[in-house]
């Protein structure tokens, strides 16, 4: 079956995961391969639901109406009811918090039949848009204000154990440091027993599983996963991991100035050594305040700075990377991406960039390589198709003529051809899908996207996304090494539960990595001279 397990954590990875997961929601069975992300289960009423294949963590109290409205509960009482509970010799009454009520989205969507999204034919979504009002910005107070689909009861994992750190002279008076998140796991994993429980019921319901996706946010999570991920890594040591790392602060400006902005930054540097060592491939994806500027922001005029619409765009590009290995017949897909942009073993990490609008808002005399928006790199322009040394790109829904030029523009250097990086050949033959099925925009989606007139919202859309082993990801390690250099002049270290020469090391091996690509950057460029 090839499955994969995906993993959710924090809150705006789980913005990122309900778009994603409303989009898997609506693919048909001729165009998705159901059961790579899908688990078959029947509730306690031998009714047969399809389940997200997906463990998602959060703070409970993001979690909002999710508890009452999404899940499949196998008989337990809903949240908000008071439950008389018998004794030997009396009754108590038990008082739970009453239950979030459902936000105006939902509660359209709650009349509809729940199953019915994933039968609707292309006619009846551009039907249903019509006649749907999609949900405001204004109007999502939680992710799963706008969630489409079930989860199973074992897939949602609320956290209540983490003590949140006041940080005097902070702006913002709650984190998670880096060694609160791992005591959080162990304490966790102590009470719930999940890693032996939720986990290993999704692996054995598996026929032959690829590995893991995951998408973690470093600030709140970032400690959380590394402890995850090093328990993976011993019970899975063959099984690949992608995952789509949030770096949620930006690593500018002098240490010490804001203890809650230096823990997310030292979070940032420590999930990054993390992916190094534990994840097959790693993608940073920059806070969407640090998007470099660019063509891509005409694409979207109607675009607003909020966890809903921006969470839109990452899951688009996202989606579309990786849609190779969900799609009908994709076999063991994961495996050949990965295999094709860490060929080595040694460097993990890749970038995120993609184009997502209607080819009509081009005007024929325009580059399109002008619009592309790259999630992982600080400056559009710096090092562009210079030291690329693998790709992995998709294209959905975009003409052939339209493509190929894309193809000139965007990959001008990667041909069949191979060069020797710190004594390993590395092979540069691009590797790359077209899809003649454009990307599906869900009711869910904000909308951002309409007809050339104005007058209807598009129910799907064109996308480039594109996977590149390039010098970009050199320039956020370099960026956190920087900081993190400066950092060590001074700053305490206790958030992070590390020694200083532990600390040291981190940024040795994080110093390493980036002279991987640095030193490949420099031998291709001196084989095209």
């Amino acid at each position: 079956m090839h499955e994969i397990i995906y993993l959710q954590m924090g809150g705006l990875s789980n913005y990122i995961g309900t778009h994603f997961w409303n989009t898997q929601d609506v693919y048909s069975d001729e165009e998705a391969a159901q059961e790579v992300s899908w688990s078959i289960r029947h509730n306690n009423r031998g009714e047969q639901f399809f389940h997200p294949r997906v463990m998602i963590f959060d703070y409970r109290e993001n979690l909002g109406n999710l508890r009452g409205n999404s899940i499949e509960n196998e008989g337990d009482d809903r949240i908000g009811e008071e439950t008389p509970v018998e004794t030997w010799n009396e009754r108590l009454q038990v008082l739970q918090q009453p239950e979030i009520p459902p936000s105006r989205y939902q509660a359209q969507f709650d009349r509809e039949d729940r199953g019915a999204t994933r039968e609707t034919e292309p006619q009846d979504e551009e039907a249903m848009l019509s006649e749907w009002k999609s949900p405001e910005p204004a109007d999502i107070r939680y992710w799963s204000d706008f969630n489409h689909v079930n989860y199973a009861p074992y897939s949602i994992h609320p956290l209540t154990t983490w003590t949140r750190r006041q940080l005097e002279g902070s702006q913002n008076k709650s984190a998670v440091t880096w060694i609160e998140g791992k005591d959080a796991f162990t304490q966790y994993d102590k009470d719930t027993e999940f890693m032996d429980t939720a986990l290993r019921q999704l692996t054995e319901e598996c026929d032959s599983f690829q590995g893991f996706q995951g998408l973690i946010e470093s600030k709140s999570f970032g400690g959380f996963n590394s402890m995850i991920s090093e328990r993976i890594a011993e019970e899975h040591p063959k099984r690949v991991t992608i995952d789509f790392v949030i770096l949620t602060a930006t690593a500018t400006g002098q240490p010490r100035m804001d203890m809650a902005k230096d823990s997310s930054i030292l979070s940032n540097i420590l999930t990054l050594h993390s992916s190094l060592h534990f994840s097959s491939i790693a993608v940073p994806l920059l806070a969407f305040e640090d998007w470099h500027s660019g063509g891509w922001k005409r694409l979207v005029p109607g675009l607003k700075s909020d966890s809903y619409s921006m969470s839109a765009i990452y899951s688009g590009m996202i989606e579309s990377c990786t849609w190779p290995i969900r799609r009908v017949k994709a076999g063991r897909e994961a495996e050949s991406l990965v295999s094709h942009l860490n060929s080595n073993g040694k460097i993990p990490f890749a970038s995120l960039e993609g184009l997502l609008a209607p080819l009509e808002s081009f005007k024929p005399e325009e580059e399109i390589d002008g619009f592309i928006l790259n999630l992982s790199s600080y400056e559009r322009d710096r090092h562009r198709h210079t030291g690329i040394l693998a790709s992995y790109s998709v294209a959905r829904g975009i003409p052939k003529t339209t493509l190929s030029l894309m193809q000139n523009s965007r990959e001008p250097r990667l041909r069949e051809r191979h060069v020797v990086l710190n004594g390993v050949n590395l092979p540069l033959t691009p590797n790359s899908s077209n899809d003649t099925n454009p990307y599906p925009l869900p009711i869910s989606h904000p909308r951002l996207f309409c007809s050339p007139d104005g007058a209807q919202v598009l129910s799907s859309v064109p996308i480039y996304s594109s996977l590149r082993v390039e010098p970009a990801v050199s320039d956020v390690l370099s960026t956190h090494l920087n900081w993190g250099e400066r950092y060590m002049k001074g700053g305490d270290l206790a958030v992070t539960g590390l020694e200083r020469d532990e600390f040291i090391e981190v940024l040795e091996s994080l110093r390493a990595a980036k002279e991987h690509y640095c030193s490949a950057a420099a031998d291709d460029s001196d084989q095209e001279e």
